[in-house]
């Protein structure tokens, strides 16, 4: 199965890149360090990134449009791969039923970000790898990857974060890689530049937020369809932080320490779907990727019949959230997500494999 999607994959890849312009992300990134180059607004089109991003991608955008996508396509294919199986490597899943649900489930997922070539998935694997550094006690190399995430994706904060506060040989080398990557781009590019464009994203973020764009997942546009102030936003968004991390607090007494990053990326990540201004639905990704292979790690028998069922829902959950899409049915399956993860948060402290 792996082998025919990688096949499929660099297929797609070809196709895209002499059969069709530059679409979707592709083009975001490359023409914002394009525009980084010539010292132009990076905000003026799709970009939603920080300015680090956009430097990321310099080296690749001196290439023509369609060998940026080939090289870009590759990395993110090595990226999601590695990761993954970096986390049945966590979970000891072996058995080859557990494998086809774990991967067949995962690349559907995967396929929309993949298609349309989002840093998401480079992101995902840059936390999975800092969690392996944590383990293997690496913690440089573990908070320079988790500062490399939010700077090439800011949906990875939250994870920063609480990896921050609850880890105290990562807080120092944090910090210091942190005010490396915002310092960066004084360095290398013009001062009032670099300001004006860190006051663009701001103003980008909000625009972001507002009921203009839809949110999948998001709870202030889910149940109300109507504009909620920024300022109610923050007082909900405060509060649920508080309780998240008071919540983590509480379970770091009682779960394994090493399963406890893994708590810690779940958690985020829900946050993250709940409470983030802009989301959309491949962030579910995010989820997955770990609450997945927990789920499967549990299982002592899958039988064909469940991973058809599995495969039913997921095409049914991505149609009726193209279909209700702003209706009043679309919380539905975000509600099912929630619970199931709420559950794994609760009883994921009992696991004892890792």
């Amino acid at each position: 199965m792996l082998t025919i999607h990688l096949i499929l994959l660099l297929i797609q890849t070809v196709y895209m890149s002499f059969n069709s312009s530059m679409i979707h992300d592709y083009s975001c990134y490359y023409n914002a360090a394009n525009y980084w180059l010539k010292g132009l607004s990076l905000y003026s089109g799709c970009f939603v990134y920080l300015p680090q991003s956009a430097i990321f991608f310099t080296p690749l955008s001196i290439l023509p449009p369609q060998l940026f996508l080939i090289i870009w396509k590759i990395i993110l294919i090595i990226a999601l791969y590695s990761s993954l199986f970096k986390i049945l490597e966590f979970f000891k899943i072996t058995t080859r039923k557990k494998l086809f649900m774990f991967f067949g489930i995962t690349l559907l997922v995967a396929q929309g970000p993949l298609t349309q070539g989002q840093a998401d998935i480079l992101m995902i694997s840059c936390m999975i790898f800092a969690i392996a550094a944590w383990y293997d006690e690496k913690y440089t190399k573990c908070a320079f990857l988790l500062c490399f995430s939010v700077f090439l994706d800011p949906l990875a904060i939250v994870f920063m974060g609480l990896m921050f506060l609850f880890h105290r040989q990562l807080q120092f080398k944090i910090i210091c890689f942190s005010l490396f990557f915002i310092l960066f781009p004084y360095i290398i590019s013009n001062v009032n530049y670099v300001n004006q464009e860190y006051i663009e994203l701001i103003l980008r973020y909000r625009f972001l937020s507002s009921p203009q764009f839809p949110h999948v997942f998001n709870l202030f546009f889910l149940f109300t369809n109507s504009n909620i102030s920024d300022y109610a936003q923050f007082i909900i968004r405060l509060i649920f932080s508080i309780l998240t991390i008071v919540f983590s607090w509480q379970v770091k007494k009682k779960i394994n320490n090493r399963l406890f990053p893994f708590f810690l990326y779940m958690l985020s990540s829900l946050y993250l779907l709940l409470f983030n201004p802009h989301v959309e639905s491949h962030h579910s990704l995010i989820l997955i990727v770990v609450a997945l292979p927990f789920i499967i790690s549990q299982m002592k028998t899958i039988d064909t019949p469940l991973l058809t069922l599995i495969f039913i829902i997921n095409l049914f959950l991505y149609i009726w959230q193209k279909i209700f899409l702003n209706s009043m049915l679309q919380p539905i399956p975000v509600l099912i997500v929630c619970a199931t993860s709420f559950y794994l948060l609760k009883s994921i402290r009992h696991y004892e494999q890792i």
